[in-house]
Formats: C-alpha cells, structure tokens, sequence
C-alpha cells in the first residue's frame, strides 16, 4: 500500500482535512485519523497505518510540538524507515528531528508547490483518478470504538453517553420511522466522536514503538523460508587460531638495572670506623675499623660502585614481530591501517584488524544508541567489501541490474546464504567496528557529512545503485557502502546496550525477535547514516530497503606467513575525477587482484572505461595496469589491450604489489 499518513495536533485539524483533500484530489492514497480515535495505549490501527505507509507528513506548529502523541508518530516512522515531508504551517521553529529535512512552507496560507507533490510521488505513486480515504476503507473502527470509550475522563460520562444513547434510541422506536431511526443514529454517532475527541488533544500512551522499518512499498516475496535457521548452518564466531607467531616472546629482564650497593658499604654506627679511605670500586669493601672515642662523620661511602654487575644477564631481548592489527598489537589510529583484501570463492573481502572502539552515541538521536561503550577485538576478522549483489545472490531483488544490491531478503535469507557460502553474518558490534574504527568516526569516511559518499534520499533518485561507485565513501577498512544504498541485516538481536555476546543476542535459533539492521539506505535521510544507528526489524521483513553483507572468522592460514601481507595492501590511492581511465581496446579478460594467485574474475568489454591505479611490469616485461571494476574490485588488464585516457598520464607504480606473472 503506498499511502501517506498525516501526523497532526488536533489544533491544527482544519489544515489536516484540507490537506488530506487536497492528497486526494490529486490521486494520492491518504490515512488521516480524524474518524478513528485511540485511547491511552498504541491503537493498533495507528501501528498498522503508520508500518504499511510509504510516507509521513507532520504538520508543523507551536501545538504539534508540544504534542507527544505527534513525536511519537514521528518516531515511530522513522525508525520504520519512512521518508517525512514535513510541513510547517505555523511559527518559525522546525522539529528538531527534521532540522537538516528539507520542509514545506504552508505559512500564512501559501500552497504547497508542484514539486512537493512531485516528489511526494516518487514514494507514494498516485492514480489518475481521486485516491482512496484509507482510514475509511481499510480500517476495522471496532477498535477505535473501544480506545473512544477508554478516553472518557470519568465513569459518569460513560453512563450519561450511554444513557442519552439509549434515550434516543427508545424515542426514534417510538417513532417506529425505521429509515429516521437509522439516519438519527448514525448522525448522534459522530457527534458522539467528536464530543469525545475535545476532551484532550495529547494522548498520553506510555508504549514506546519498537525500531521495526517495514517499508510498505516492498512486494511481497512469494518464497518465504523456514523461520527456524537450522543448527548446521551457523558459523563459528570465535577465531581458532592466531596469525602471528607468540611462542618467539622473549623474557623481559627486570634486574639488570637495579643493582644496590651491599650494606658492607657502609661501617656500622657501633664499630665507628676512622678510616677515611673511600671504598673500592669492588663489590665487597673489607675495611679494617678502628674505633676511636670520637666518631667523625666523614666516612659516608660517597663513590658509586664502578664495577659491572654479574647479575646482568648477557641476551640482548627481542621483541615479538606480531604484525599490526593482530592479537598483542591492536590498531588505534584508522589512519594507521592499510586496508588489505583477499578473494574467498570469488568474493572481495576485507580484513577487520584487532582493536578497540566507542560502541554508540550519547543517545541524543536516538535512545537505543545510549550508552557509549568500548568494545574489544583480540582476533581480526573478515567482511565483504561491498553488499551481496543480485549477481552474487543468484536472483534479483526489485531492481534487475545484476551489480545492483540485492534487496528484498528476509534475515532467514541472509543467514541461510551466508552460511551456505561458508561465512556468516556480521554482529551488530562487528558491523559497527568496520564502519567507524578504533577512532569512532560518525560516518564510515571520517565525523563530516559528504553527500557525494552515499546514496541516500537526496540524490538517489527513489531506488539503489550498483555497488562500489562511490569509493571516496570507503570505511577505515576498504568497506563500501557502509552507509546507504540499503540497509544491511546483521546476526543480532535488538536488545539495549550494553552490548554483551552472551546475553541471548546471538542466539541463531530466535526466530521471532526483531534482528538488527544497520546503515540507513537509498531512502533515509543525513541521520539515519551513521555509524552507529540500529533499527529493528522483523527476521521475515523483505523490502526494497533491506540488503546484507557478510562476514569471516580470521583462520590460521589465511594468510601464510606475515612477509605476504605486502602482497594484500590495497593500493592507497583514491580514484577521483582526475584519475587516469583505461579504454578497453578488445574483449579482455580481467585477472584478480594482489594475493589470489591472478586468476579470472571476468572480462572488460570493448569500449569500456575503467580507473586506473596503478602499473607494474612483469617478469616477462609485459605492463599491466591495475584497474577497478564494476564492482569495485581491483583487477588487472594487459596494458596492449587497452587505451591510456589522456594519453601520457602518469599512472604510479604498483609499489609492493607485483603483475601477473
């Protein structure tokens, strides 16, 4: 269903009904609870409104403001993922929650522009004809009855309502006119809803909606999986092995600078030695006392022992070569790290090293992000470079590009794919970690917001994009997409911080409670982008909004041996509009890129133009440049089958990273 749902204070409800004309008039689907009251606790109509609706319009005044029952209709949509077109018809202040939105002005009677509407119906396509009153059409109002009679502010009320009820229900008997009876009724019915409705204009329900975004412009999938992921598909969450050698530790010496005279050094106060002689540079001075009956205090030993300790021990120590980012040398800069990357059955991942960082925020956002807490990683771990694409899926989602991000899978079948590929979905916490790093950065590119990073509700146009474009968008770790372009499912529960593994989180078994999605998406706007937003939502949710990555445990032969890691570094530099293209002379076949032993990762088509990076010569004397694919995947191409684009460009050298041989 793709209507709109107009959020209000009761103050402003002329404007409300207007609007709501005026939506319908020009063919929009429209839910406006002006004949559906609800009482002290979530109406169910209002959840149900509110979770199918593609859109929200809060109308902005003094009055709405102050409303809670407004936040709250506000909240509950965006932590359902739904795009607001706010609308401020009074005063000059906007919802601090829609400050960085762009609003409508309807002040002092202005109409609101044609491309307001426009844009309106990217989400919530309309008819050419008059659109439908959902709150009419579509809702039960038996439980909106029941919410009306819970709103009364005392039992004598109720018993008066009643009572004239059933006083003009015996009169219109009376009148035994069975048509006028009928007409009567219904007309004391609605003057009933609105005497009720006068009472309060701020509901004073104390629930707080669950984070659950269930877009409702999402087909419904036909394929829905088992609920119950089975115990033989979920992967270990705890490395085995460490990568870098320990058993080489060297002791640290902690005597060979604490060497103290013996107290032979200094004469006992009894035998009040007259000697004026200075002791010896030996260990052990044995002067002879001689005991005057004056005692002099000239004979405090002043020289400092000469002699080279033997308690010295003679090993020279050696400190352990642990490579940065492994157990015992964790990283704590995100500058200090090289991203480095490795194929798995075709599949670009990037390695997450050890360290640490500040899970959350300080909840002025969002409540559910409170409090900040560190989180450790002994061990690195892997985690796919760019989201699981329709290609890799093996289906597509709602958009057909094969490159584009599939969409429209339910937590069960993320699992279940990411499991059969032998990984596993991230934890939230791991998730979180590769996006924003031991310096905690607010988005995955540093703490400044950079539309030309992301794909989000200003420049996405209604729909994803292929994965890997916007690499200037990269995180800490070569992560693209990290914000953006579709919300990504992790492995975790949406349980309160702090975050604990052990809690019942991870339990892979739960195939009811709501999992965690991270990222914000195509349809979100600058706040929910962060890197530390969570939203909840329902393990069998499919919509367009929602897609995955996956993740790896670090093995013990991932890497052979430390010296090799060179041959992983993913080259430093960032491909911008002045970055030199090759143009693909003929039909090419793309070799893979550093550390999986260049084997084909597919072909470059003639006329194609591609980034490139780097270039180094083989043995052989061939050059090769190193390119970026369509799904950002480093990559070589013989330099005699393509065009350097400008000619004579410099391209830098490959450095470490050595051409197919």
């Amino acid at each position: 269903m793709f209507h709109v749902f107009i959020s209000y204070s009761r103050v402003d409800q002329k404007f409300a009904r207007e609007l709501a004309e005026s939506l319908l008039e020009k063919g929009f689907d429209v839910w406006i609870d002006d004949q559906i009251q609800y009482g002290d606790s979530w109406d169910s109509a209002i959840e149900t409104a509110i979770k199918t609706c593609a859109a929200i319009l809060p109308i902005m005044t003094p009055a709405s403001d102050s409303s809670r029952w407004v936040k709250r209709e506000c909240q509950y949509a965006e932590d359902h993922g739904k795009p607001a077109f706010p609308i401020l018809l009074e005063g000059s202040g906007v919802f601090l929650r829609y400050v960085t939105t762009q609003y409508a002005d309807a002040r002092d009677g202005k109409p609101l522009s044609d491309e307001f509407f426009k844009r309106l119906e990217e989400f919530a396509p309309r008819s050419e004809v008059r659109g439908k009153n959902i709150a009419l059409s579509n809702i039960n109002t038996q439980p909106a009855l029941r919410a009306v009679r819970s709103r009364t502010t005392t039992p004598v009320l109720t018993i008066a309502i009643a009572a004239i009820l059933l006083i003009a229900l015996v009169g219109f008997l009376l009148l035994n006119n069975a048509q006028q009876a009928q007409l009567r009724l219904t007309e004391t019915h609605v003057a009933f809803l609105a005497t009720v409705e006068s009472y309060t204009d701020t509901p004073t329900s104390t629930f707080t909606p669950s984070n659950t975004p269930t877009p409702s412009d999402t087909p419904t999938a036909t394929n829905t999986p088992s609920k119950t992921p089975t115990d033989t598909l979920t992967p270990s969450n705890t490395p085995t092995d460490t990568p870098s050698p320990t058993d080489t530790a060297s002791p640290t010496p902690t005597d060979t600078l604490t060497y103290t005279p013996t107290a032979t050094d200094t004469p006992t106060p009894t035998d009040t030695p007259t000697s004026t002689s200075t002791p010896t540079s030996t260990d052990t001075p044995s002067p002879t006392p001689t005991p005057s009956a004056t005692p002099t205090d000239t004979l405090t030993p002043t020289s400092t022992p000469t002699s080279t300790s033997t308690d010295t021990p003679t090993f020279t120590p050696t400190p352990t070569a642990v490579p940065l980012g492994f157990e015992g040398n964790p990283v704590t800069l995100n500058s200090d790290w090289q991203p480095l990357a490795k194929a798995f059955n075709g599949v670009q991942m990037v390695l997450v090293p050890a360290g640490c960082f500040l899970m959350g925020s300080d909840g002025r956002i969002r409540a559910n992000e409170y409090p900040p807490h560190e989180q450790c990683f002994d061990q690195p771990f892997w985690i796919d470079r760019t989201e699981v694409t329709n290609d890799q899926y093996g289906s597509f989602g709602y958009w057909q590009q094969s490159d584009r991000p599939r969409e429209q899978v339910s937590w069960f079948d993320a699992f279940s794919f990411c499991a059969n590929r032998g990984v596993r979905l991230p934890t939230e916490r791991e998730w979180e970690y590769a996006a924003r790093g031991p310096e905690s950065w607010l988005y995955p590119w540093g703490s400044s917001f950079n539309s030309d990073n992301v794909v989000f509700g200003n420049n996405s146009t209604g729909q994803t994009e292929e994965v890997g474009f916007r690499l200037a968008g990269a995180s800490w770790v070569g992560a693209l997409s990290m914000s953006g372009n579709v919300y990504e499912w992790t492995s975790s529960i949406m349980l309160p911080y702090a975050y604990n593994p052990n809690d019942g989180r991870e339990d892979p078994t739960d195939s009811t409670s709501d999992r965690v999605v991270r990222g914000g998406s195509w349809q979100q706007g600058e706040n929910n982008l962060r890197t530390a937003l969570r939203v909840g939502q329902q393990p069998d949710a499919r919509t367009r909004t929602t897609g995955f990555r996956c993740a790896r445990d670090f093995l013990l032969g991932d890497i052979p041996d430390p010296s090799t890691l060179r041959n992983l570094l993913l080259p430093t530099i960032t491909p911008s509009p002045d970055t030199p293209q090759v143009r693909v002379l003929t039909g090419a076949t793309l070799r893979s890129g550093p550390g999986t032993n260049y084997a084909s990762i597919g072909s470059a088509r003639e006329d194609q133009f591609l980034p490139a990076i780097a270039q180094a010569t083989n043995q052989l004397g061939e050059t090769w440049y190193m390119v970026l694919d369509l799904t950002a995947q480093y990559g070589w191409i013989r330099a005699d089958l393509a065009e350097l684009q400008p000619s004579g460009a410099y391209i830098p050298p490959a450095a470490t990273i050595p051409a197919p041989p």
